[in-house]
């Protein structure tokens, strides 16, 4: 019964490692995900001030320094806040997909030692 049990929790260990393992690779695959969008929305971003530019062409050149300031002070804001946001989501969606990994594979180790339990 003993080593039913220690067997049992050896391929919990292991399926929860492979499960960690595959948690891990899909974080890094949303991360990647998530960085190309941040470099599409960067590039649309940078599209939209070169367009405010060449309408700033007419402007002093104070006036030009002030309006790329504050543009700038917003997008990085804005990137700031949609990084945090991402990470924040990501991370705890990966938390709760664990947590239901690990309760599951409880479950499981319980109903196997319950049952070889009745069988002894």
């Amino acid at each position: 019964l003993e080593s039913l049990r220690t067997e049992l929790l050896a391929v919990s260990d292991e399926k929860i490692k492979r499960a960690q393992s595959e948690a891990n690779l899909k974080r890094i695959e949303d991360m990647k995900s998530a960085t190309e969008k941040l470099k599409k929305e960067h590039a649309a971003e940078i599209n939209r001030i070169r367009a405010e530019n060449e309408q700033m062409a007419n402007m002093s050149l104070n006036e030009s320094v002030e309006m790329l300031r504050a543009n700038q002070r917003q997008e990085l804001e804005r990137l700031r806040s949609d990084k945090e946001r991402s990470s924040a989501k990501k991370l705890e969606n990966e938390v709760v997909k664990l947590a239901k990994i690990h309760a599951n594979e409880l479950s499981n180790l319980r109903d196997s030692l319950e049952s070889a339990a009745a069988e002894t």
